[in-house]
């Protein structure tokens, strides 16, 4: 049974915050015409993909897959807090940031309820430990 940090965790972590620090490097600088919906699929579809590829290398029943939902939280919602504190951003952005930051939080906190469910519902002992 591995833990809730351990290898692939931190893989996943290094390639997420990396991807979003590129998606956060092309939308800032290379795309000025501001449709940014091609950027954010392409992010969307590599968190995905490794999130997949990396995870399934993880044995991660009894989380869920929570530790890879908190990565990809922190990732997003940290890098352009960050960007606003040393002047990349202009303070609209991070009011959108705030709007995606509440409402993933729901999100994740549904997934903690979801884990706590299957945790304490399942009848197989390996959700249980």
């Amino acid at each position: 049974m591995t833990s809730f940090i351990n290898r692939n965790v931190l893989k996943y972590s290094l390639l997420t915050f990396c991807a979003t620090i590129l998606m956060y490097f092309i939308i800032l600088v290379l795309n000025k015409t501001g449709n940014n919906q091609i950027t954010l699929f392409f992010y969307l579809c590599t968190i995905v993909y490794s999130a997949y590829t990396i995870g399934k290398r993880d044995d991660y029943k009894r989380h869920l897959g929570f530790n890879y939902h908190l990565v990809t939280y922190l990732a997003y919602n940290t890098i352009p807090i960050l960007l606003t504190a040393i002047g990349f951003f202009k303070r609209e952005t991070l009011y959108f940031t705030i709007n995606v930051l509440v409402g993933w939080t729901a999100l994740l906190l549904l997934h903690i309820i979801i884990i706590a469910f299957v945790k304490f519902f399942s009848p197989n002992p390996q959700y249980c430990k």
